[in-house]
């Protein structure tokens, strides 16, 4: 409860955009290669822009660390609709990594959990980048939900309610 977050209208897609290029270098140190399919049009969102850039950024940080020289990391941007006339915009990471085993699933998201302890001493890390990048999301009033399998790889999907463009004082509309 201790994360200010501010509240405006947020195109996903740019703050995506604009945090491709600051990753881009370890990607490339590693031989990676950072694939990404995003709409040619805005994803508004209500929010707050550098909490949506950190939520992403450790999810592209994590796909980075776990996934092989060489691999491939996949960001794809979509509106999809939702219950009733709400529209949400999903945002999925996708890696060919490592993957996680079963009972990670279960607690990848809990506070001070890693994987593998040998590759995690080796990225670092202190095992809270998932717990907050879920806090991060609940507060914009969305989901992240992970699929994965040991040798498979890893998908996250960010799930966050869809805005109109149109914003009268302080309120906005779920498109």
């Amino acid at each position: 409860g201790k994360l200010p977050l501010g509240q405006e209208r947020v195109d996903l897609a740019e703050v995506l955009q604009r945090l491709i290029p600051q990753l881009q270098r370890g990607f490339e140190k590693r031989g990676q290669k950072l694939k990404s399919e995003l709409p040619g049009t805005p994803l508004f969102v209500w929010g707050d822009p550098v909490r949506l850039e950190q939520v992403f950024g450790n999810l592209f940080g994590n796909a980075n660390k776990f996934s092989p020289d060489g691999g491939e990391i996949v960001i794809r941007a979509q509106v999809v609709d939702g219950a009733g006339a709400a529209r949400r915009v999903v945002v999925s990471v996708t890696d060919w990594g490592i993957g996680l085993s079963p009972d990670m699933l279960q607690h990848a998201f809990d506070l001070f959990v890693q994987g593998d302890n040998s590759l995690a001493r080796v990225h670092g890390g202190l095992g809270i980048g998932l717990t907050i990048a879920r806090q991060l999301v609940e507060l914009h009033g969305g989901t992240i939900e992970l699929e994965s399998a040991p040798g498979v790889g890893t998908v996250f999907t960010v799930t966050v309610p869809r805005v109109r463009r149109e914003v009268a004082g302080d309120t906005v509309t779920a498109a």
